[in-house]
């Protein structure tokens, strides 16, 4: 496992700084066989990193690299679901996150499969994300654009909801030149913010393959998208049947077990 430390931003590398132990909260997920220490009061993970999970399919000795893995849950659900693939890395921007992260990676012995990197993935990491390597890379980034909504006043939320840090585009870009030729980026977005997401992936030459709407019930609109895009790939999208699944509490567990709708009304 990979930690960066020192002080002051060099080179894309952040400082490390741990989260008081008061400030924590832990959930056991006991279907996944997993320990998560969250902030008690920062950004907690939801439902998306569950359903963005679901999606991905691993072969034996395939790379993951989760981009804004804030605590670490994506890694740590497909290293449990898959235990041929890997080695797992997530990176972070911020750095009180990305020591949860490598905290959670610890507590679960996961140590020889995931590492944990804080940095900016704007900018080149080559020492740590060499380009063109990974075979999948996740992503649950922030859902809206800087000018829309009200920041949260919780600095570590704000970045994690608002583009502050990253928007779609540079997700885009860095995504492209970190997979392998023929790498899949799976993506979870807004769903009023398709036409944009799929717009910005063919413009990368990230070609979308598969679509998943996610609605909070059968006969409400979707809220979210699931998009599965190859690097190189050729136009052909497939409509994957919805999913239909009530947004539980943050950290309240899987929801990705929630039945998928009928492909066909009854």
């Amino acid at each position: 496992m990979i930690e960066h430390s020192g002080s002051g931003h060099r080179g894309g590398i952040m400082s490390d700084r741990g989260t008081p132990a008061a400030a924590v909260t832990s959930e056991r997920l006991a279907a996944e066989n997993l320990e998560i220490s969250q902030p008690r009061t920062g950004y907690r993970y939801g439902a998306d990193p569950f359903l963005l999970a679901a999606e991905v399919n691993l072969r034996p000795g395939q790379t993951l690299l989760d981009i804004g893995t804030g605590v670490g849950i994506i890694p740590l659900l497909l290293a449990r679901r898959f235990p041929a693939a890997g080695p797992f890395t997530g990176i972070e921007i911020q750095a009180a996150p990305a020591a949860l992260a490598r905290e959670n990676v610890r507590q679960n012995g996961l140590q020889d499969r995931i590492r944990i990197v804080t940095g900016d993935i704007r900018r080149p990491l080559d020492d740590h994300l060499p380009p063109g390597t990974f075979a999948l890379i996740t992503a649950n980034p922030p859902y809206y654009p800087q000018d829309r909504g009200r920041l949260n006043p919780c600095p570590e939320k704000a970045v994690a909801r608002h583009e502050l840090t990253l928007d779609l585009p540079a997700l885009c870009r860095a995504a492209r030149r970190l997979l392998a030729s023929g790498g899949i980026l799976a993506i979870i977005f807004p769903a009023g913010r398709l036409p944009e997401l799929l717009q910005r992936l063919r413009e990368t030459d990230l070609e979308p393959k598969r679509l998943r709407c996610v609605h909070g019930a059968s006969a409400a609109p979707a809220d979210r998208v699931i998009v599965t895009a190859k690097k190189g790939g050729r136009p052909g999208l497939e409509i994957a049947p919805p999913h239909v699944t009530p947004v539980p509490p943050s950290g309240s567990g899987n929801p990705a077990r929630t039945k998928q709708a009928p492909e066909s009304p009854p």
